[in-house]
C-alpha cells in the first residue's frame, strides 16, 4: 500500500482536503437529484404529497458529505483497512436498529428512520445544523492528521462544540415528541398529551372544509389540495344514487393514524381517509368502500358473509363506478407512519364491502354497469334491494338468474 500511494502525484494532505473538499458535493449531488421529484412534489402545483415541506426533504442530503468526510477520517487515523468498513457496519446497525425499536440513538444518528408524519414534530433544523458541522469536524479531524495547524484546531473545536450543541438540543426535543405521541391512548391520557398537538389534531380549527356535490371533506391544513381527489372517488357513487339515499352520504374526515378519537372508524357519518394517498388508485379505492359501505348501512356488523344478497350487487355496482368492479381480497394500502416507505397493510377487512363476496355478486354488478337502465331500476327499487336476497333482487333488476351464487361460509348478512 505505501508504495503504491507514493507514485500518485501530489502529497497525502492534498489528497485528504481533495476527498473531504471535492467528496461532499460529489457526495450530496446523487442524493439530492434523487429528492429532487420530492422538492417539485412539495410546490402547491402538484397536491399529491399533501403536507410534505422542504423542511422534511434537507435533512437527507447533508448525510452523504458526512460519510464521505468520515469515511476520509477513519482511513487517515485507524491503522487497520479492516476498522474503517467495522465501523461503518456498526453504524448503519444502530440506525437500522433506531428504527426497529425507538429511541436507540436518536437524533444523534445521522439518519433516523423511525418518524412518523403525524408525530408532534421532526427537528430538520437542529438536525440539519448538526450534520453539518458534523462534517465539517471529520473533514478538520482527516486534516490534523497531516499537521495540526492553530485554524483547524479552532475549526475543529468549534464544529465539535456546535456538533454536541445541536444534537443536544436536537435529541432532547424529540425525546418528549416520541414518547407523547406514542401514548397509548392519546385522546384520553390528557398528561402525555401536549396541549399544542390536542389543538392541531382535535382544536376548532383542526381541519378545513369543503362542500363538493353536496358532501362536505375536512382536511388538516396543508391537505386541503387533496379535496379534489377524495371527490374524485365519492363524486361517482353519489351520481349514482337515488336522491333519497344521497341523505345518507356521509361527511370525509381526515384523521391521523396517531391521534383519533375511539369510534373516528366507525362513526356511519362520517367517512374516514388518512394521511396518505397514492397514485395507483388503492386509496381512493377505500375511500369509497368507506363510503359505500355507510350509505347502504353497513358499518359496525358482526356479519362476515354477503353471498346471496341482494345489497352485495348494489354495493359492488356503486364500487364499479370507479372504474372496475373490486375482486373479493382485502384493499392493500401503503400506511403514512414513518419516512420510509414501509410495509404494504390492509385495511383489515377482508373486502371493499366489509364481508366476502363471491363470482356471481360479481358477475351481476358487471352485469348493472353494463346495462344504460340499470341505474334507473336499481334507484326504483332502492330500499327493496338493500334487504331482498339475491333471487328476489335480481327478479326487480329484470335479470335472469344465470350465475348461482356460492353458499355463505360465514355469519351471513341478511
Amino acid at each position: 500500500m505505501p508504495e503504491t500511494l507514493d507514485a500518485l502525484p501530489r502529497r497525502a494532505e492534498d489528497r485528504t482536503r481533495a476527498v473531504t473538499l471535492a467528496g461532499r458535493p460529489r457526495a450530496a449531488c446523487p442524493r439530492s437529484c434523487s429528492r429532487a421529484p420530492t422538492w417539485r412534489s412539495a410546490t402547491p402545483r402538484d397536491p399529491s404529497p399533501g403536507a410534505r415541506t422542504p423542511s422534511r426533504c434537507w435533512p437527507s442530503s447533508p448525510p452523504p458529505p458526512l460519510a464521505a468526510a468520515l469515511g476520509a477520517a477513519l482511513a487517515r487515523w485507524l491503522p487497520s483497512l479492516i476498522a474503517g468498513p467495522v465501523i461503518v457496519f456498526v453504524l448503519a446497525l444502530v440506525v437500522q436498529l433506531n428504527r426497529t425499536h425507538g429511541g436507540f440513538g436518536g437524533w444523534y444518528l445521522p439518519l433516523n428512520l423511525y418518524q412518523r408524519a403525524d408525530w408532534a414534530g421532526r427537528p430538520s433544523g437542529g438536525h440539519l445544523v448538526y450534520l453539518l458541522a458534523g462534517t465539517v469536524l471529520a473533514a478538520q479531524i482527516a486534516l490534523l492528521r497531516h499537521r495540526r495547524r492553530p485554524l483547524r484546531l479552532t475549526a475543529a473545536l468549534a464544529a465539535l462544540t456546535v456538533t454536541i450543541t445541536a444534537g443536544a438540543v436536537t435529541t432532547g426535543q424529540a425525546t418528549d415528541v416520541y414518547r407523547t405521541s406514542l401514548s397509548a391512548d392519546p385522546v384520553t391520557a390528557s398528561a402525555a398529551t401536549t396541549a399544542r398537538m390536542r389543538d392541531r389534531y382535535f382544536g376548532p380549527g383542526a381541519r378545513r372544509c369543503q362542500t363538493r356535490e353536496a358532501v362536505t371533506y375536512c382536511a388538516y391544513p396543508g391537505y386541503t389540495s387533496w379535496i379534489p381527489l377524495w371527490a374524485d372517488a365519492v363524486t361517482p357513487i353519489a351520481a349514482a344514487l337515488p336522491p333519497a339515499a344521497r341523505t345518507r352520504l356521509p361527511a370525509v374526515t381526515q384523521i391521523s393514524d396517531t391521534w383519533m378519537r375511539p369510534g373516528d372508524l366507525t362513526d356511519p357519518a362520517t367517512a374516514v381517509t388518512g394521511l396518505a394517498w397514492d397514485r395507483g388508485g388503492d386509496h381512493r379505492l377505500m375511500l369509497a368502500a368507506e363510503v359505500v359501505r355507510r350509505v347502504l348501512g353497513r358499518t359496525g356488523s358482526a356479519c362476515t358473509d354477503a353471498r346471496g344478497q341482494g345489497w352485495a350487487v348494489v354495493g359492488l355496482w356503486l364500487l364499479g363506478h370507479l372504474g372496475r368492479v373490486p375482486p373479493p381480497a382485502p384493499i392493500a394500502i401503503r400506511l403514512a407512519g414513518n419516512t420510509t416507505s414501509g410495509p404494504v397493510t390492509t385495511t383489515g377487512l377482508p373486502t371493499p364491502l366489509g364481508a366476502a363476496y363471491g363470482p356471481a355478486e360479481i358477475h351481476y354488478a358487471r352485469r348493472l354497469l353494463a346495462d344504460p337502465a340499470a341505474g334507473r331500476r336499481v334507484r326504483e327499487h332502492w330500499n327493496a334491494l338493500l334487504t331482498a336476497p339475491l333471487p328476489s333482487a335480481l327478479r326487480l333488476l329484470g335479470f335472469t338468474s344465470d350465475v348461482p351464487a356460492d353458499r355463505p361460509r360465514g355469519t351471513p348478512c341478511a
